[in-house]
């Protein structure tokens, strides 16, 4: 069944209408950035879209990026539109940094990029992810501090076996599920 979609702006169950422009720049400076000719899975990458809505179901994706996975509407009319949820691509020999347009992922609710080879610091603009609930970072190299301040929706956080320092937010400090492990923070 179509969504349907009486404004410009919102869709049923609160599907936001969010421009796929720059979710496909960061999806694309990731590639770049950690050297993804050379990952262990990077089928689909960089060939047309991440996802589009299926020709049956338009709320339904058919995610063609390995590990990136979105939600999908259409919209009168007749416009497709794709939001990505979810990145997955735990050891996949991604080497580099995490680009500052993550913050492009308004709408990403599940981060993986544990067990890889990312250095430099985590991006500020993670911390404008305010629909992020899941983030897995552990086993890479990043240094600087753990940021995530306004982070509302959070449940998960790994960032174990890195050099991180500085002091944890205390919005991570409450977590039940946290693995801040075999880092360098002080308390």
């Amino acid at each position: 069944p179509r969504p349907n979609c009486c404004s410009p702006d919102v869709c049923d169950e609160d599907f936001l209408l969010v421009d796929a422009t720059p979710q496909l720049n960061f999806l694309t400076e990731l590639y770049h950035a950690t050297d993804g000719g050379k990952w262990h899975n990077n089928s689909g990458w960089l060939k047309g879209e991440p996802c589009r809505p299926s020709s049956i179901f338009y709320d339904v994706c058919n995610n063609f990026w390995y590990g990136v996975e979105c939600k999908c509407a259409q919209y009168y009319p007749f416009s497709e539109v794709y939001t990505v949820t979810k990145i997955s691509l735990t050891a996949n020999n991604l080497v580099g940094e995490i680009p500052s347009s993550i913050g492009n992922l308004v709408e990403i609710l599940e981060l993986y990029l544990d067990g890889n080879e990312l250095s430099g610091t985590i991006p500020k603009e993670i911390s404008g992810l305010t629909a992020l609930t899941r983030v897995s970072l552990g086993d890479n190299m990043l240094t600087g501090k753990l940021l995530y301040p306004n982070l509302p929706s959070l449940t998960m956080v790994n960032v174990s076996n890195n050099m991180l320092g500085g002091s944890v937010p205390d919005t991570v400090c409450t977590l039940q599920e946290r693995d801040l492990r075999h880092n360098m923070y002080v308390s």
